[in-house]
């Protein structure tokens, strides 16, 4: 594939222009370095000869040779510098267009997903419907199982705080029974007495269980910042084990939220 075309380099014939320049100096160099390599080789015999004009003629060829290598080394940084940066900034525009791209495509999933809900609710309704209409007849209707028990709407808020745990806060557009904005906390009831803001009433904890086996393709880590979301949303507390995939289970890590229960080897972690 071509590089240029690939990165989307706009002044793609610059760039070949600058590596060709530093292709005809990296030979330059090396030719010039051959032909001193050449002279230091027959410098003995002429001074055992005693050919001095030789000696100097070839003196002064080494010494522009030399000039000739020195000049190349002091070009090339810049040269390569220049494609380089050419490249970096046709790079950072691509991973821009990427990210565009893959932002489209999270919003087309999670709208595939809504449908899905809408029509699978729809389908719900429609057998309910056909229930009331013929109650006991109803397989007289010879109607197929249309309906998936697990394609609810309380499924899209756990998709999106999975993505969330991904890419961070992202903007979602306004649909049925899923506002883009939370509504405002209810104001908390004020004690007639102070006069202060009472606290809200503490819950209490449900208790958590997990399973003796870590799942496959899971990792079972300890949370150390509070209000960490678990895989189901629950808010989990420092001290709470936690089974998430692995690679949720790496990003969780690296942002301070979770570490490791147990230790590559298999030990519990200090």
């Amino acid at each position: 594939m071509d590089i240029f075309a690939f990165l989307k380099i706009r002044n793609k014939d610059d760039v070949r222009d600058l590596e060709t320049r530093i292709g005809e100096l990296d030979r330059e160099a090396t030719a010039a370095r051959a032909e001193i390599d050449l002279i230091e080789q027959r410098r003995a015999d002429y001074i055992l000869a005693g050919d001095h004009a030789a000696l100097d003629a070839d003196d002064a060829a080494a010494a522009r040779l030399r000039r000739t290598v020195e000049r190349t080394t002091l070009l090339r940084p810049d040269l390569v510098a220049a494609v380089d940066r050419a490249k970096a900034k046709a790079r950072d525009r691509l991973v821009k267009e990427l990210k565009a791209d893959r932002a489209k495509i999270v919003t087309d999933v999670r709208t595939a997903i809504i449908a899905a809900v809408d029509a699978n609710e729809r389908a719900m309704a429609f057998y309910e419907k056909c229930r009331a209409a013929v109650g006991d007849h109803l397989a007289s209707i010879e109607l197929p199982s249309a309906t998936y028990p697990l394609l609810t709407r309380e499924m899209i808020e756990p998709w999106d705080r999975f993505l969330q745990q991904y890419e961070g806060p992202i903007r979602i557009p306004a649909t049925v029974g899923t506002p883009a904005v939370r509504p405002p906390a209810k104001p908390q009831p004020e004690n007639p007495a102070s006069g202060r803001v009472l606290p809200p009433p503490r819950q209490k904890r449900a208790t958590r269980t997990l399973p003796a086996r870590v799942p496959e393709g899971m990792v079972r880590m300890i949370v150390v910042r509070n209000g960490y979301q678990g895989p189901a949303g629950e808010a989990l507390h420092t001290g709470d084990l936690v089974d998430l995939a692995e690679k949720v289970a790496e990003i969780a890590a690296k942002n301070g939220a979770v570490e490791f229960a147990e230790q590559p080897d298999g030990s519990e972690a200090a």
